[in-house]
């Protein structure tokens, strides 16, 4: 989604102005988004949520199959009441510093839209940064700490060998489409934990997160048809 992140300095941005997200169109070809623990339920209600295959049982939000987000419609609009918040950061992200890759300093993509028309300064007269320019940062510190605990709230998923890479299949039309590059929980593993495992799960709420992905792939047929319409032509 950030074409050109730089880090926020009032020397470079001192003259920007901030109006406000009015289009998605920046995340038309994200087709997934990593979810914070505290978003799982809700998410859970419009997006197949899935996990990464990587060495993190990361969970993501499945937006659609063909490089394009079927949660977008052509006027750019999201079309479900919830929006995660790896997309509701945009245009804001924090970047790590060139020496210390542990000091996080508030970035932006200089180029987004909403930095465009006339609103409000990023800095304030004296150079300092302005309550935009703050509260993304307020933010993005809650999202990064979240974002670490849902790592370790989620690795027993990992650790314990439920998680198996999987290629779903869905009949659209007669034909059959193969959807893959991503993790589940197995059924037949999770019911062959220990009942000690399954009750450590519920006391830290993990249980209740295989329940919510478990019940999210009903979407996947919606967004497997939604994938398979025509492209939306970008603006």
């Amino acid at each position: 989604m950030y074409k050109t992140p730089e880090v926020l300095n009032k020397d470079a941005h001192g003259k920007l102005t901030y109006t406000g997200i009015s289009t998605y169109e920046f995340a038309r070809g994200q087709t997934t988004a990593p979810l914070l623990s505290e978003e799982i339920a809700e998410a859970s209600a419009y997006y197949p949520i899935v996990f990464a295959i990587d060495n993190l049982a990361k969970p993501l939000a499945l937006l659609g199959l063909r490089d394009q987000n079927v949660y977008i419609d052509e006027a750019g609009h999201w079309t479900v009441n919830y929006i995660p918040a790896f997309i509701r950061r945009y245009p804001f992200v924090f970047a790590t510093g060139n020496e210390n890759t542990e000091l996080l300093h508030l970035a932006i993509d200089a180029t987004a839209p909403q930095f465009a028309g006339q609103g409000e300064s990023l800095f304030t007269d004296d150079g300092e940064p302005s309550a935009i320019a703050t509260g993304a940062m307020k933010f993005l510190t809650a999202y990064q700490t979240s974002s670490k605990s849902t790592e370790a709230l989620h690795q027993p998923l990992l650790d314990s060998g439920v998680l198996v890479a999987k290629t779903l299949t869905q009949q659209i039309d007669n034909e059959m489409h193969a959807i893959g590059g991503f993790s589940v929980v197995d059924e037949e593993k999770f019911k062959a934990l220990p009942d000690e495992t399954l009750a450590q799960w519920a006391r830290s709420g993990l249980l209740a997160t295989v329940y919510a992905h478990w019940a999210s792939l009903r979407h996947l047929q919606k967004v497997a048809m939604a994938s398979s319409r025509p492209e939306t032509p970008t603006h």
